[in-house]
């Protein structure tokens, strides 16, 4: 199996890769029952783990093929060599994290919102940032050393959201918020949380799938945590 894409005169093609994956009837309860619950991430860890770090799923039909690239090599030809358009699944998903925005936008609105922050990424003002970023990723790598020398489990997601609003905070108002890449105790982290799990139902459930989790304690949370984020 190999991906190709006519642009021009210019013909871009993936790597030939075999990719293998699940048995449909093996991997559909699984995978439906982790995407109403928000939770299909965790799933696909768990066969990145089995068949490696390419392969396809079929989802939520026989005929319907997702494929989860996890090599650099092969993102990089699909994000930059073939780009393809982002599709409504993503961009429903994306939905789900906030109004439109320079993350989430698309065409005409992305570009109004990257004109708008562009004064920010002039190469003098990105290149002055590069020691607060370095200094805040040191956090983030001493707790992974600290944890790997004593065993300890920790959550990486609130480890990274930890690390990231330390660095927005040092950049917007000048000073750290003292998560050193453990976000656990900041509420925001649980509204991020539940927000990315529903744009993960929404990326996986087909449309309307979401009116599963609308009424239900989850849904609500949703709701709640989006107000905040918003």
């Amino acid at each position: 199996d190999f991906v190709t894409q006519e642009e021009g005169t210019k013909n871009v093609q993936l790597p030939v890769v075999q990719l293998k994956g699940p048995h449909y009837f093996e991997s559909l309860l699984p995978l439906l029952t982790s995407a109403v619950r928000g939770k299909s991430h965790r799933y696909m860890v768990e066969l990145m783990g089995k068949w490696g770090d390419n392969f396809i799923v079929r989802f939520p039909f026989p005929w319907s093929r997702w494929i989860f690239l996890n090599e650099p090599q092969a993102i990089q030809a699909l994000l930059i060599d073939i780009n393809p358009e982002k599709s409504d699944d993503f961009k429903r998903g994306m939905s789900a994290l906030g109004k439109d925005g320079l993350l989430t936008a698309e065409n005409t609105t992305w570009l109004q919102e990257r004109r708008r922050i562009a004064p920010t990424m002039t190469e003098r003002y990105v290149g002055d940032l590069h020691l607060i970023f370095e200094e805040e990723g040191a956090h983030l790598w001493a707790r992974l050393e600290k944890a790997a020398r004593s065993g300890e489990s920790i959550e990486m997601d609130n480890a990274f959201v930890g690390t990231l609003f330390d660095i927005t905070a040092r950049i917007t108002i000048g000073r750290s918020l003292g998560l050193r890449a453990d976000a656990s105790s900041n509420p925001m982290t649980a509204d991020f949380g539940t927000a990315l799990d529903e744009a993960m139902r929404r990326i996986v459930l087909p449309p309307g799938g979401g009116v599963l989790t609308a009424l239900t304690p989850d849904g609500r949370r949703y709701r709640q945590a989006f107000r905040r984020i918003d």
